[in-house]
């Protein structure tokens, strides 16, 4: 059971927005055994999404708070502060919301949410109990190819591409161990006659861009300068160390093949 209203816009106070007739809206939680009523939850949707939390909610938080307040015969309070939103304009009120009220689980607030709102999961924090967790649920198991088509239309905006790349940024994706040992398998590593001849059968009739065949020459034209300077003893120290990395970086490569 729940309480419904929609309140006005003016009494969000300092959050503005533009709305156009668009479909979205926001939709905020609050616990009616506080007084004045203290938000818990906010989240954007379209339809019945704000009613999704109150039957099936992956936020155990969440559903923990909703159980008790029911548990004492009361009604979760739910607001529509803004309605008719485009996509863009539910994600943007979502974020500044959130941040007016403060996540929980950071020590910010009231709300049960889990990430900062917004497109995706940013700002989301997992304790190492739960990435376990979610590895060891994750092992063994492929995913559906419904998932794999859903994941493949999956766009992202490019202020979400930037966000990404700014975060990743002298960041890598494996430990140093797991470098290590990345290049230790590649280097005993055999391959077969067959998988060679799969490759093989593979790049028949495909052909690189006249970019990559302008970078491969150029490439090889600069190795064997180098190999020359080196030999007519006219290498820069420069030169040296750029030759020596692409030595090593051959030495590797046949260890491998």
């Amino acid at each position: 059971m729940i309480s419904f209203r929609i309140c006005t816009i003016h009494e969000h106070g300092d959050i503005l927005f533009h709305m156009n007739n668009k479909n979205y809206y926001i939709y905020i939680y609050f616990d009616p055994r506080i007084n004045p009523h203290e938000p818990i939850y906010v989240g954007k949707g379209k339809g019945k999404r704000y009613l999704k939390h109150l039957t099936n909610s992956h936020n155990l938080q969440l559903a923990s708070k909703i159980k008790h307040i029911e548990d004492l015969q009361l009604q979760v309070i739910i607001e529509k502060p803004y309605e008719n939103l485009s996509c863009d304009e539910a994600l943007e009120l979502e974020k500044q919301l959130i941040k007016k009220y403060g996540r929980k689980d950071l020590g910010l607030g009231t709300l049960c949410n889990y990430t900062d709102g917004g497109e995706g999961t940013e700002g989301r924090q997992c304790k190492p109990e739960t990435r376990e967790l979610f590895s060891k649920q994750r092992k063994g198991k492929s995913q559906t190819e419904a998932q794999y088509v859903a994941n493949c239309a999956r766009t992202v905006s490019e202020e979400t591409r930037k966000k990404q790349s700014e975060a990743n940024k002298g960041h890598s994706r494996h430990t140093p161990e797991q470098i290590a040992a990345i290049i230790s398998s590649n280097q005993s590593r055999e391959i077969s006659d067959s998988t060679r001849m799969l490759w093989s059968s593979q790049r028949t009739g495909f052909k690189q861009s006249e970019e990559h065949i302008a970078n491969t020459q150029a490439s090889i034209a600069r190795g064997r300068y180098l190999k020359a300077a080196f030999e007519n003893n006219s290498i820069s120290p420069e030169e040296l160390k750029e030759y020596n990395i692409r030595l090593e970086k051959r030495k590797k490569r046949n260890k491998v093949s």
